[in-house]
């Protein structure tokens, strides 16, 4: 065999499987179906705050993004060192995004308080935290608990 059919033997492959990635590549890009935010989550036993990148659907609206995030962000850190922000069985009751603000109804799971979640001043406080670090275009987050508005 000649040694130009050779390196053409071997090329063509390669050549094949760079386009496939190329290819693949691309399509994931334009496809992609989740997108990364950063949660922030204290830490058992310290004051001190932590991030955690997590990958959240992506939805069609604004409105139904900040519910997917809000959603995934009170179900808790994914390890666990870090404290959720609010008792176990808590759930998003309502999101609803308006002129810049942000108002999140939580379930009345919120109010009990466990030393395996963060005490409910801290919780709200880092609610608001992710959220307005997440998406710039939120100025205030209002957070109710069970139809109640509380401060944090």
């Amino acid at each position: 065999m000649k040694e130009s059919t050779k390196k053409q033997l071997v090329f063509l492959p390669l050549l094949i499987m760079g386009l496939a990635l190329a290819l693949s590549a691309v399509l994931y890009a334009v496809r992609n179906p989740w997108h990364r935010y950063v949660m922030f989550f204290g830490e058992y036993g310290s004051d001190k705050i932590y991030s955690e990148t997590r990958l959240v659907s992506k939805e069609d609206t604004f409105q139904d993004q900040v519910q997917a995030f809000t959603d995934s962000l009170v179900l808790g850190p994914r390890t666990n060192r870090f404290l959720p922000l609010f008792a176990s069985g808590t759930t998003v009751e309502f999101c609803i995004v308006k002129d810049g603000k942000v108002y999140v109804g939580l379930s009345e799971n919120a109010l009990f308080f466990s030393e395996e979640c963060a005490d409910i001043k801290t919780g709200i406080s880092m609610l608001k935290r992710n959220i307005v670090r997440n998406f710039t275009n939120i100025d205030t987050v209002e957070v109710y608990i069970d139809s109640i508005q509380v401060e944090g």
